[in-house]
């Protein structure tokens, strides 16, 4: 994933819009694959789409953050980053649910081209919670809460103290 958010934040991603820029000919539009009307940039795919990236309000009500997230790349993980009260192992979470979110809708976007699939925010929202918690399962020491809790009290998980956030 770190290859990805680099290419990401580096405008290097093979987006419809960078392809073009290249010379490279689509036998496609150079349009969203959302079907929003708009060209295909990092920003939009990722952040501003109707589509694609309406998950973030999705994670936003499920982390219980009323927020609006600001556009693009590094700026976005770093607000949502800083969106909850904690220290660093907060913030390194909440990162990586930020970028388990990029990686599956990049996935989306490549099945939506390459495979014809079709595109449904509810599953890539629970595939958002599963890839977090299974990296965090993996990767972060003390976290050792199940799926259930996770899909149900995430920022419990993350070491949130969530009397705080209601003071």
């Amino acid at each position: 994933m770190s290859t990805l958010a680099w290419r990401l934040f580096h405008k290097r991603l093979p987006t419809k819009e960078n392809l073009l820029k290249r010379g490279i000919l689509l036998n496609s539009s150079a349009l969203c694959v959302g079907g929003c009307g708009s060209p295909e940039t990092e920003d939009h795919l990722f952040f501003n789409c109707p589509t694609l990236g309406a998950i973030w309000r999705e994670i936003v009500r499920w982390l219980g953050v009323p927020v609006a997230l600001v556009e693009g790349g590094l700026t976005h993980l770093l607000s949502l980053k800083n969106l909850l009260p904690g220290n660093a192992m907060v913030r390194d979470r909440i990162g990586v649910i930020w970028f388990s979110v990029v990686s599956l809708i990049w996935k989306a976007r490549n099945d939506m081209i390459f495979n014809h699939a079709g595109f449904e925010w509810e599953k890539l929202l629970e595939e958002s919670k599963i890839l977090s918690w299974r990296i965090l399962r993996a990767r972060s020491k003390g976290f050792d809460y199940d799926l259930s809790m996770w899909r149900t009290n995430p920022l419990a998980c993350v070491g949130v103290n969530v009397g705080r956030l209601q003071e």
